[in-house]
């Protein structure tokens, strides 16, 4: 902190030692220094004024502060109407003090304002389903999110997601056979799923086949140990 300090003192034009301080506040977990660094970078290098902002508000989060972090996401808004960026962060500071219904009508504005970005709108959108316990909603976008990212794993991973925490195990389980033909390195960790979900389902001779499975492909000591866990 010392040293940071020192050299915000002898270069105080270089924005980088101004970020370099900030990092020091951050990793020392003083946050109220870090928004006041952060509010004299505004003042002093206006071109880096959204980051700057956007940072104040994750310091803010941090601080557990959610007036402030609303107040100062709103602001970044106003300042920066046009970056998808600005209503990420809003959108954030909703999803840390688990105001949900809020965070969900952020997403979905966001959808509407950037269609293009659909999506890396709808996993977080998918998120705040679940976390608000709204399982229809959230096997609806996460069906939408597949067809529309069809060659990308992590869709189908959030849709199996989807599906077990709304308690939909057939489905769950369809799904990640279907992630193992589409994706064959994935065949490993869809199997250990599959298995565990047998077992929470209470069928333990088929989840017991399939532990035999990853064992004879891929002969690991950890999943000896769990079929013993799961022959118990």
């Amino acid at each position: 902190e010392e040293s940071a300090l020192k050299l915000v003192e002898v270069d105080p034009e270089n924005y980088e030692s101004y970020e370099l301080l900030v990092k020091v506040y951050n990793q020392a977990k003083k946050y109220e220094e870090t928004i006041k660094v952060l509010e004299d970078i505004i003042k002093k290098f206006p071109d880096k004024e959204e980051e700057a902002l956007t940072n104040i508000v994750a310091a803010y989060i941090l601080l557990k502060d959610f007036d402030k972090a609303e107040e100062r996401a709103k602001h970044l808004i106003n300042k920066y109407p046009g970056s998808p960026g600005s209503l990420a962060t809003l959108s954030s500071v909703y999803r840390n003090f688990k105001q949900y219904d809020k965070e969900i009508k952020i997403h979905l504005q966001a959808l509407e304002k950037y269609p293009k970005l659909e999506t890396q709108i709808v996993s977080p959108l998918i998120e705040a389903y679940l976390n608000n316990n709204e399982f229809d909603k959230a096997e609806e976008s996460a069906l939408k999110l597949v067809e529309i990212d069809s060659e990308n794993y992590e869709s189908y991973e959030l849709l199996v997601k989807v599906y077990e925490q709304a308690k939909k195990y057939k489905e769950a389980i369809k799904v990640l056979n279907y992630i193992i033909k589409k994706f064959p390195d994935k065949e490993e960790e869809s199997l250990l799923k599959i298995a565990n979900i047998l077992k929470e389902l209470g069928n333990k001779e088929k989840a017991l086949k399939i532990m035999d499975k990853l064992l004879s492909l891929y002969h690991k000591k950890e999943y000896l140990e769990l079929k013993k866990s799961f022959e118990e």
